[in-house]
């Protein structure tokens, strides 16, 4: 009886909250701002603020601040609707506040390209920022702006256009003054992500690759920064080599056309359109244009966003990184596969690796998927180590020319942590009863066998990602080891080098996969997303890890109830790794 009525209880409770949650998103959507009819009163201009944070590839749900916030524009919401402005009438412009610094370089590429498309077509983009890097870096900031038709800078701004700098930790001293000893194997010498704990500075191989990286990425922004001011790249570069500037420089240098503030921004804006403006907030444009139809052709994009990892997909709050669950992603692509109405299948990927069983698990996926239907390799930010692994056997990859990618390699290994605890007066004992039965702890260092041991699976793991690379590339098992040994390698490079089919973003992902479809003049085909996002009720009824329900769904007929909800109210959604220093230096 008591069960009974806890049972009931929760029950209630249960569909009280969701009674409530359904009535905060209908008033949420309710009070969204409709979109506003263009007429020959009052133009429409978008309003784009980006810089702050980071773009997801695919929105993730943050629960219940879904209902108050909505949620957030991810790459592909956003250059849909940036493509989608550029054909729409109504639109007559941009204007596009640049505030922080969290965009990565191959989405500011991403961006970039969809704004010069829409600028294309005669319309205009005005952007305006307070300073373009306040006592930091501002390049990044500086190369998304150069895309538009006109910038303004607030008077007292300063143009720190200063290019690309990199600071890494070397940790050997300290790990020995702590008694703690690496015990670290790679494959190969440009394998660098072990260097922080074994050198007390670059190493030959790593300064090189790590160099290239940087001077390869800002000769890329310089040019086309050049392209966009109508300047020569030796102008840009001196620039550069003697910011940071105060605003009368900016001007003079021809950097920036403007000084100025929001307001007079929009008076500006005002005369060249003749009228005053509807101004649109960008996110509600992408929310009403985004309206995917069920039916027809589909071309499936899969998002393997984050650390390659086995086990749930998980988002920390503190590093603002994902970690991505290969069985998900694994089992999206089988079921992208399978549906009849997909015809081509494009993996999205923006990871700097992981585990290499878990890129294994999607890797035999995508080999399945590619012998069904045509299967694209978008390369985001990075695609590199694991993240390379996951994608080499699609019959096409495209990447941003800043794409970081390859890193073909892997380490593994352990820290011997007995004198640590050792100075704290702790002893570990030890009992075993095989021969190598204690060759992971992190109380012993290998003995002779288990460093072969350990060197022989480096080998395995290495042996294996050359010749998936060499098949799926259609490369010599010779040409791959050459460019292997751990290297990374912008999507330039990775072009020319036989890694990378074509440079691009999204779009042209999108096109190519249409064309391998034999979709290339078909306009009604629709784009659905993998993983599909679980709603508030899905959330719910989700199981932990560990396997225990979630208290509210033990009780069956509850249980089935909200299955029933969630079916109604569901929206249809039409260690292999790279060195992290680089991909947090480039994040900055």
């Amino acid at each position: 009886m008591r069960r009974f009525i806890v049972g009931t209880l929760a029950i209630i409770g249960a569909i009280t909250l969701f009674l409530l949650l359904s009535l905060g998103w209908s008033l949420y959507r309710l009070s969204s701002p409709s979109l506003p009819a263009s007429s020959s009163e009052s133009p429409i201009v978008l309003k784009l603020t980006l810089g702050n944070q980071k773009l997801p590839e695919q929105p993730h749900s943050r629960g219940l601040m879904s209902l108050i916030e909505g949620t957030p524009l991810s790459v592909y919401s956003m250059v849909t609707a940036l493509n989608h402005a550029a054909t729409d009438k109504n639109v007559k412009g941009i204007l596009l506040t640049i505030e922080g610094n969290a965009l990565n370089i191959a989405t500011i590429q991403e961006i970039r390209e969809a704004l010069k498309a829409f600028k294309a077509t005669g319309k205009f983009i005005y952007t305006y920022t307070d300073t373009f890097g306040e006592i930091s870096n501002g390049t990044k900031n500086y190369y998304l702006a150069s895309a538009s038709s006109k910038i303004w800078m607030m008077p007292m701004g300063t143009l720190n256009l200063i290019g690309i700098s990199l600071e890494v930790p070397f940790a050997k001293k300290a790990l020995e003054d702590f008694k703690i000893r690496p015990q670290l194997g790679r494959r190969e010498e440009y394998k660098s992500m072990p260097e922080s704990a074994t050198e007390s500075d670059f190493s030959a191989p790593y300064k090189e690759n790590t160099q290239r990286i940087l001077d390869t990425l800002i000769s890329q922004i310089v040019a086309d920064i050049a392209t966009d001011r109508s300047l020569t790249a030796e102008e840009v570069r001196n620039v550069l080599n003697t910011a940071p500037h105060l605003p009368e420089k900016a001007i003079a240098a021809k950097m920036v056309d403007e000084l100025g503030y929001m307001d007079q921004v929009k008076d500006a804006i005002e005369k060249l359109t003749d009228k005053k403006p509807n101004y649109v907030p960008f996110d509600s444009y992408a929310t009403h244009t985004s309206n995917p139809s069920s039916k027809g052709n589909k071309v499936a994009i899969i998002y393997a966003e984050g650390t390659i990892a086995k086990g749930k997909a998980q988002w920390n709050p503190l590093s603002d990184e994902f970690a991505m669950d290969a069985s998900e992603i694994a089992k999206s692509i089988r079921t992208a596969a399978e549906d009849s109405s997909i015809k081509a299948i494009i993996l999205r990927v923006d990871s700097g690796g992981g585990n290499p069983f878990a890129s294994e698990l999607i890797g035999r996926e995508m080999d399945l998927a590619k012998s069904k239907k045509p299967t694209i390799a978008s390369l985001s930010n990075y695609a590199a180590s694991g993240g390379y692994w996951i994608v080499c056997n699609a019959h096409k990859i495209v990447a941003q020319p800043s794409t970081l990618t390859g890193s073909i390699g892997v380490f593994a290994g352990k820290f011997v942590t007995e004198g640590f605890w050792e100075n704290y007066g702790v002893h570990w004992g030890e009992l075993h009863n095989g021969d190598n039965s204690a060759i992971w702890s992190t109380g012993q260092n290998y003995s002779e066998n288990g460093r072969k041991k350990l060197e022989d699976y480096l080998d395995q793991i290495y042996g294996i990602f050359l010749k998936k690379v060499a098949t799926g590339r259609n490369l010599s098992l010779e040409k791959v080891r050459l460019i292997a040994k751990g290297q990374v390698w912008n999507g330039v490079e990775a072009k020319e080098n036989g890694l990378v089919d074509a440079l691009g973003g999204l779009t042209t992902a999108i096109e190519m996969a249409k064309k391998e479809a034999g979709l290339a003049n078909d306009p009604s085909v629709t784009i659905v997303h993998f993983p599909v996002e679980k709603t508030i009720l899905a959330m719910l009824l989700d199981r932990g890890r560990d396997g225990e329900a979630h208290a509210l769904s033990r009780y069956p007929t509850f249980r089935q109830a909200l299955q029933k909800l969630d079916g109604i109210f569901a929206k249809p959604q039409i260690e292999l790794k790279m060195n992290d220093k680089i991909l947090e230096t480039l994040n900055q």
